[in-house]
C-alpha cells in the first residue's frame, strides 16, 4: 500500500467459532475490544448465544489512518463502522432455529480492505472494498469510493471533480464507457455482451459512482454484475478529466 503521510493501517481480525449453545463472547475480551474499536458490539449483544452445531464467523478489517488528515480519518472510520454494524445486525437476524435447520455449517464473513492510495495536491483517493458472505454460492463485494478534497475537507462526487463540464457530460461518459468496454470484449479482455454493458452504463450517476482520481484521470470501477458476469470481477476504465470539458 502507498504509505506516504499515513500513520498506520488499521487491521483488525476477529474469529468466532461457535459450538452448540456456545457464547459468541467465549473467545474472550479480544473479541469485544476488536469490535468495540470499530464502534460495533455492546456488552449485551456480544454475548448472544447461538444453538448450532458449527458456526464460523470471521471479520478482517483493514483501513488506512492518515497522520496529517484527521478529518479524513473521521470519515473513513464512520464508513467502516457503518459496514461493521450492518454486518452484525444481519448476523444476529439469523435465528438459532434457522441455523440449526441447515445441513451444513454456517459461515459468515466480512472482509474490508482498500486499494492503492493516490495523493496529489488536491485530492486523496482510494476505494474501500467490502466483501460479505452470509451463505449461498458465494459472497459479494461492494465498493465505497473515498475521494477527499484536501482544501474543502470533504468527499467529492464525480460531478464535483469534472466541473466545469460540458452540459451533456454524463451522456458523453456513458457512450465512452460503452465504447471502451466493448473494445475489451472484442479483444478478449472482458467476457460480457452488449446488452449487459448498455444497461450498466446508462447515463445515470449511480452507474458511475465508484471512481478514483488518478493524476488528471478518472478511473471508474464497475461493481459485480453491473457490466459483466460475477466471474469477471470488477471491470474498470480510465478516462482523462479533460474528456468532460
Amino acid at each position: 500500500f502507498y504509505m506516504e503521510n499515513i500513520m498506520k493501517s488499521k487491521i483488525m481480525v476477529l474469529f468466532c467459532f461457535v459450538l452448540f449453545v456456545f457464547s459468541l463472547n467465549a473467545s474472550g475480551a479480544a473479541e469485544t475490544s476488536s469490535h468495540d474499536a470499530i464502534g460495533g458490539a455492546t456488552e449485551s449483544n456480544s454475548k448472544a448465544e447461538v444453538k448450532q452445531a458449527a458456526v464460523h464467523c470471521e471479520l478482517k478489517i483493514d483501513f488506512p489512518i492518515f497522520e496529517d488528515v484527521p478529518a479524513l480519518n473521521a470519515i473513513v472510520s464512520k464508513t467502516v463502522k457503518g459496514k461493521v454494524t450492518a454486518f452484525w445486525n444481519n448476523y444476529y437476524s439469523v435465528s438459532p432455529d434457522d441455523m440449526a435447520k441447515s445441513s451444513t455449517p454456517q459461515n459468515f464473513e466480512l472482509i474490508i480492505g482498500y486499494d492503492d492510495i493516490v495523493r496529489d495536491g488536491n485530492y486523496i483517493s482510494f476505494v474501500l472494498s467490502v466483501y460479505e458472505y452470509m451463505g449461498g454460492a458465494h459472497g459479494l463485494t461492494s465498493l465505497v469510493p473515498i475521494n477527499y478534497d484536501i482544501k474543502t475537507k470533504k468527499l467529492v462526487s464525480l460531478a464535483d471533480v469534472v466541473r466545469p463540464a460540458s452540459k451533456n457530460w454524463l451522456v458523453k461518459l456513458s457512450n465512452e464507457a460503452r465504447k471502451i468496454l466493448m473494445e475489451k470484449v472484442k479483444k478478449g479482455d472482458l467476457s460480457s455482451d452488449e446488452s449487459m454493458i448498455k444497461e450498466g452504463t446508462e447515463p445515470k450517476l449511480e452507474n458511475f459512482k465508484v471512481f478514483k482520481i488518478e493524476n488528471g484521470k478518472i478511473k471508474i470501477i464497475f461493481e459485480q454484475y453491473q457490466v459483466a458476469p460475477y466471474s469477471e470481477g470488477l471491470p474498470a476504465i480510465i478516462i482523462p478529466i479533460e474528456f468532460f470539458k
